[in-house]
């Protein structure tokens, strides 16, 4: 998801979930990439400064780096199956039997909680 610019034309930044898999060539890409990720920190450092903004540099950082190098490719699923729906006090749902059906049905490599 794109999100507004706060670094210039050539730096959008990204989020997305905490829990990803990466590709050897996107951590090289990301290893040898040094200037931009000491960007970035400054950048969610002085951002988290805030009383009311507190942005979570997992989500943020490792998919700005990805999105914003052309020759990678993000893919948005994490292969996580997580059920958030009514759920309660920042948590998912805790799976249960009758959840397996749905669970064998997705796509998912591992489950959330």
């Amino acid at each position: 998801m794109k999100a507004k610019l706060f670094f210039d034309e050539n730096l959008v930044p990204y989020q997305g979930p905490d829990w990803f898999m990466i590709h050897r060539k996107s951590m090289e890409y990301i290893l040898a990439n040094s200037k931009l990720i000491e960007h970035i920190c400054a950048f969610l450092s002085e951002v988290n400064k805030g009383p009311d903004l507190n942005l979570c540099p997992p989500e943020i950082f490792f998919q700005t780096l990805i999105a914003n190098n052309i020759e990678l490719k993000k893919n948005n699923d994490n292969y996580r199956y997580i059920d958030w729906t009514n759920a309660k006090e920042w948590h998912p749902n805790i799976f249960v039997l009758k959840d397996f059906d749905k669970l064998k049905q997705s796509n998912a490599f591992f489950l959330g909680k």
